[in-house]
């Protein structure tokens, strides 16, 4: 009696397991004929908008948006229908930006792929657009905005040494940079 009880088993796990298999092979028919490809071209594309960053006073949003083919910064007033392209780059994409104070951002770019970032600062409208470090074959990363003094932010360039990055104030209107450490 045990031995067909076993045999039982032994049929009945087997056509479980080949029911299982049946219905597998079926779902991934099914996902790969309903499922569309994606084209390798998407993911290497500009996203439609993308780095989102409110206004100190939280009246404006900026984000990056693609204009001829190179992104580029947008603003919007919060409450408003409607953006206002505030940089025109068309060489090469701007690297990051962030908020200086209320009405000023500042962005990173480089000139022709050299990855020699260069700082720049514009006015939310688009206007009082300054190159802030002209300085060739130089680094500029960002450090801190300085809320406290909205027309000065914290930056840091291998200006001295090229080896090496040091600490420095810059007035974002003039451009004048003071070592700092």
């Amino acid at each position: 009696m045990t031995n067909l009880i076993s045999k039982y088993t032994i049929l009945s796990i087997g056509l479980i397991f080949q029911m299982v298999f049946l219905s597998c092979n079926f779902d991934k028919q099914a996902e790969t004929a309903t499922v569309p490809l994606i084209p390798v071209a998407d993911f290497f594309k500009n996203p439609e908008k993308s780095a989102f960053k409110l206004s100190p006073d939280g009246d404006k949003i900026a984000f990056m948006k693609p204009w001829q083919q190179r992104m580029n910064i947008h603003v919007q007033v919060i409450g408003q229908d409607g953006e206002q392209q505030i940089t025109s780059a068309t060489e090469r994409d701007i690297a990051g930006y962030m908020w200086a104070n209320d009405n000023r951002l500042v962005y990173v770019q480089d000139k022709g792929g050299d990855e020699n970032y260069r700082l720049y600062a514009v006015d939310a409208d688009g206007s009082n657009n300054k190159l802030l470090t002209p300085f060739d074959g130089i680094q500029v990363r960002l450090i801190d905005p300085l809320t406290e003094q909205p027309d000065h932010m914290i930056i840091s360039m291998n200006l001295r040494d090229k080896s090496y990055f040091d600490a420095y104030r810059i007035e974002i209107n003039t451009g004048e940079v003071t070592l700092i450490g």
